[in-house]
């Protein structure tokens, strides 16, 4: 009941996150904010002035990439950035080179593999770094010395190198291998299992002759070869690809690469050869079509047992399947589904699976995708409605994603700015730096950053940028009190706040009528060491959250936002709630 002319309370109790409402800030809810950076919201709804981060490398160069993580029982950091790769510590190391531009990295068996479009590079601990060579199939095995025997292993595209397994019959001398214009090499032909170099080679027939038989036995003789000029374009189907993702059914035994540019709609995936998992296996048979070959695969995300491949305007899943041919052999497929025709993918590689749900980018805005058991266009949700004005007015192509799951938090970075949506309970905050925002990844609840510049790292103690100012700002909608017929007047606020080493924010209000003139002022500190200052000094040790008096004075107005901010380098800031004292008048003119 509206009562005039006697005072009643108002309290937000819960800040709700951003709301660019497309038909006005008077239309926003309690809590909501029409303007809002560098301000989070706690996963009970409060509002906290984000923390800061500092440089930890520096290369001058823009990141290309990183990766933090166990790799064979040691942590390591290993960072991309001016066509080196680095490994981080009291003093980096550079590892190797790598053609600058932007790459992903991911770990395979205890292997991190590098993928840029360009080449294929691994890192397998200490200074071990190079380019991959690939497994050498066995192409076939139980062969006369003629050379006639049984297909085994497909060729590898990424490998050159083949091997060949005879079975001796304790009189030839000369084997033949199925192809012609190779390199034999020392130590890479064997005898019952030993290296043997008692032989010669003819390339050009591709016969090698031993100097004398070898005993008989059942593929008791392996040659090892190398096939000559090999069109470069056979690995390119491989190193050309950017992006990867793993997949298997209880594990991920296999990474699927995508990402060509002369091959865009084409996913390539690894094989496994007798149970042995590995990234430097794909035959020339191991690839998807996915739709038309005119436009290109974004991003593949695992959601449980299947893969959901994206395009830019499309969507498809795969799944595992296995079939028998005609001969009895079991061969493995990734059969192909459509799933939707209108949403898809528009930044590459960026997709995250939140809560499992896969989550993308495409031109409607953030798309969560709550069923992928069946083709229908129900099965994409959009979930960014309150700000999708922000989403429309940047480009969402250059996007770069991060699931903060520690605080479920999905990050999408573009230039200096980063959106957040926090999915445990459904806000939104701007997050604005002074760096642009180039790779992003977290590891023991630690965010990291790459910058055009340096590696950065978040810390909740830190209350800089860096050493820039985190200029934090809130702004409420025009509220109306629930009777924007009627005139009112605010006299007073109490703000409750959460007491920290250094804590202050200055509030304001704007109305349909005029903007405060008299922006008011808290600032508190605790009794902490690592800030004492005589200049300062108080004894205020209080750790409780702590309401603060306000006097600001609003008359006759309809609409009121609040302001918010906190521009202090070192200062912190968590608002608990905000309760304003407000009398209802006469009717609005």
């Amino acid at each position: 009941m509206i009562t005039d002319g006697k005072p009643s309370i108002t309290t937000v109790n819960n800040f709700l996150g951003l709301n660019l409402n497309e038909t006005g800030e008077t239309q926003l809810k309690l809590g909501e904010a029409s303007a809002m950076q560098n301000f989070r919201i706690t996963k009970d709804y409060k509002l906290e002035k984000m923390h800061g981060y500092e440089r930890i490398y520096n290369p001058n160069d823009r990141i290309r990439a990183i990766w933090i993580g166990n790799l064979r029982g040691t942590e390591v950091t290993i960072y991309v950035a001016g066509g080196k790769v680095y490994k981080g510590g009291t003093t980096p190391t550079q590892l190797g080179t790598i053609t600058d531009d932007d790459t992903t990295i991911f770990e395979f068996n205890g292997t991190l593999y590098f993928l840029n479009g360009h080449e294929y590079k691994y890192y397998g601990g200490n200074s071990n770094y190079g380019t991959v060579v690939g497994y050498i199939p066995t192409i076939k095995v139980s062969c006369t010395p003629a050379g006639v025997g049984d297909d085994y292993e497909p060729i590898n595209m990424i490998s050159n190198k083949r091997k060949v397994s005879f079975s001796a019959d304790g009189t030839a001398t000369e084997y033949f291998l199925p192809e012609q214009d190779i390199t034999c090499y020392a130590n890479r032909i064997w005898i019952n299992g030993t290296a043997t170099n008692a032989w010669t080679y003819n390339g050009t027939l591709g016969r090698v002759t031993f100097t004398s038989p070898p005993t008989a036995g059942t593929d008791n003789v392996v040659i090892e070869y190398e096939k000559n000029n090999v069109p470069a374009t056979l690995a390119e189907n491989i190193t050309k690809n950017k992006y990867a993702t793993k997949y298997g059914l209880a594990d991920d035994t296999r990474v699927f690469l995508y990402g060509n540019s002369s091959a865009k709609n084409r996913v390539y995936f690894s094989a496994i050869t007798n149970n042995y998992q590995v990234a430097e296996y794909f035959p020339a048979t191991n690839f998807i079509d996915v739709g038309s070959s005119n436009t290109a695969v974004t991003d593949i995300s695992r959601q449980y047992d299947r893969l959901i491949i994206s395009k830019e305007d499309e969507t498809y899943y795969a799944t595992y399947d296995d079939i028998t041919d005609t001969s009895g052999e079991t061969i493995i497929t990734f059969p192909m589904y459509p799933l939707n025709k209108s949403h898809g993918m528009v930044a590459k590689g960026q997709g995250q699976v939140l809560d499992n749900y896969v989550t993308t980018l495409d031109r409607y805005g953030i798309i969560q995708w709550v069923n992928t058991q069946s083709k229908d266009e129900r099965n994409a949700k959009l979930i960014s409605e309150r700000v999708n004005e922000w989403l429309q007015s940047h480009d969402l192509t250059k996007a770069v994603t991060m699931d903060y799951q520690e605080q479920k938090e999905y990050w999408i970075g573009i230039d200096n700015e980063v959106l957040v949506y926090n999915y445990e309970n459904s806000t939104f905050y701007l997050l604005n730096f002074p760096d642009n925002v180039r790779a992003l990844t977290t590891y023991k609840g630690v965010i990291y950053m790459g910058t055009d510049k340096a590696v950065m790292k978040f810390d909740k103690v830190l209350t800089t940028y860096n050493g820039g100012t985190i200029d934090a700002e809130w702004q409420g909608g025009f509220y109306d009190f629930e009777a924007e017929h009627k005139r009112k007047t605010m006299r007073i606020l109490w703000i409750t706040v959460k007491p920290q080493e250094k804590t202050y924010m200055a509030v304001n209000y704007i109305t349909d009528r005029n903007v405060g003139m008299n922006e008011r002022e808290i600032s508190s500190q605790t009794f902490a060491y690592q800030f004492w200052n005589y200049a300062d000094f108080t004894y205020n040790a209080n750790i409780q959250v702590k309401p603060y008096k306000i006097k600001l004075k609003a008359k006759k107005f309809a609409f009121l936002k609040l302001i918010i901010k906190n521009d202090k380098p070192d200062y912190k800031l968590i608002v608990d709630t905000i309760s304003i004292q407000k009398a209802y008048g006469g009717f609005v003119k």
